[in-house]
């Protein structure tokens, strides 16, 4: 039975840590190795661990995005778009935020 709490944070990590855990192999190269096992020694965790929460972390940016994507394409379906002007401005705040931090 997953533990319930407030905090989704301290939820995930619970339930996370009660899932049953699966072996799954693939190849990195040897720096891309290196540098994982430095970041292993430095945070005092291994290997499994950090490529675990990164995996974690690509699948919920992963699956956001898809959310994200599959909420605008009803929009879009739906007839809702930006006009030309909203667009325009859209455009032009983001160069001029550009030129600020270029």
């Amino acid at each position: 039975m997953p533990l319930i709490a407030c905090n989704t944070s301290y939820w995930a990590v619970i339930h996370y840590r009660r899932m049953a855990k699966e072996t799954v192999s693939f190849r990195i190269d040897s720096v891309q190795r290196e540098a994982l096992d430095r970041v292993a020694k430095q945070l005092d965790r291994d290997r499994s661990y950090l490529i675990g929460q990164a995996i974690k972390d690509f699948l919920e940016i992963q699956e956001s995005q898809i959310a994200c994507i599959k909420e605008r394409l009803k929009q879009a379906d739906a007839g809702q778009f930006a006009s030309d002007e909203e667009t325009r401005a859209a455009f032009q705040k983001r160069a001029a935020s550009r030129r600020r931090t270029a």
